[in-house]
């Protein structure tokens, strides 16, 4: 009992070639490289240490303190460096830009040369 093979269905006639839809390939590229950086981007955010970056805030600090005193607009607040540091630590590197900002400009006053008692 030997069935036959089934046939396909003739293929329709070829028609011409279609041109390359270039914007489908742009608006397929832009979505695959939004979703490839979102989903990379949430896996080093998750592996990234949640330990604050006391060095960086403290610099952070420093270079908020030196703008402040040119006489440039700044921002309130802590920088955005000093996010994660708690508020007791954050006083303590405040106060430590401070004294060694004004420690170094009353030096230069008292050790100038010019100066006159």
């Amino acid at each position: 009992m030997s069935q036959p093979y089934p046939t396909q269905p003739p293929l329709p006639p070829a028609g011409p070639p279609q041109p390359f839809n270039w914007r489908r390939w742009a608006i397929w590229t832009t979505v695959a490289a939004a979703v490839s950086f979102g989903v990379f981007g949430a896996i080093g955010a998750s592996q990234k240490d949640d330990k604050p970056d006391y060095a960086g805030c403290k610099s952070a600090l420093e270079r908020q303190y030196e703008h402040a005193t040119v006489g440039g607009p700044t921002p309130s607040g802590p920088p955005v460096e000093c996010m994660g540091v708690d508020n007791k630590t954050l006083q303590r590197l405040v106060g430590e830009v401070i004294s060694k900002e004004l420690g170094e400009s009353l030096d230069g006053i008292f050790s100038s040369p010019t100066a006159t008692p």
